[in-house]
């Protein structure tokens, strides 16, 4: 019995393989460069914590919900010691309204009234890196944690926005 080629349409070939279930989509991920490796490894070197180093990082993160709009709500948390604040707004953002949402939320003064000394960390989005941002940082004496590009994310409040955002949008995509 030899084995012969038939013609076949693509769709014939995407509904097999849909009803096999012989396909996963992979994961988007960021595409790691050498320096991004080269500084993940500095990283690692220079932040071997102690207990007591890690309670002086003050980390704030925000999680964008696109719920009716293209340009979503996005969403801050901050915290010290206390219910954490949540802070949104509408449309994208900017430093302007990043520097503003810090301000409001008082997160720098109540760091320094808890801490004393601390280190800012923020995920280093564009707002985050802007000039404006480094300006009010800078005037403020905020030293901010150098952290590199594209690292995995090892911030908290991560775990915080990942829990609200399955309690507001259930199984939206985001």
């Amino acid at each position: 019995m030899s084995a012969r080629a038939k013609p076949v349409s693509v769709q014939t070939v995407r509904l097999v393989i849909r009803n096999e279930h012989t396909w996963k989509k992979r994961k988007k991920v960021p595409h790691l460069q050498d320096r991004h490796q080269q500084a993940r490894v500095k990283s690692v070197l220079d932040h071997h914590w102690k207990c007591e180093e890690q309670q002086e990082i003050v980390f704030t993160d925000g999680k964008k919900w696109s719920l009716d709009s293209p340009d979503g709500l996005k969403i801050y948390s901050a915290s010290l010691e206390q219910e954490p604040a949540v802070y949104y707004y509408a449309g994208g953002q900017t430093a302007t309204k990043y520097v503003e949402m810090l301000d409001r939320s008082r997160v720098i003064v109540k760091a320094k009234e808890r801490l004393g000394y601390f280190k800012f960390m923020h995920d280093g989005t564009a707002s985050h890196r802007a000039q404006v941002t480094k300006d009010w940082l800078q005037r403020k004496y905020v030293e901010v944690l150098d952290w590199p590009a594209l690292p995995p994310d090892l911030n908290p409040i991560e775990n915080v926005l990942g829990h609200l955002t399955r309690q507001v949008c259930g199984g939206c995509k985001q």
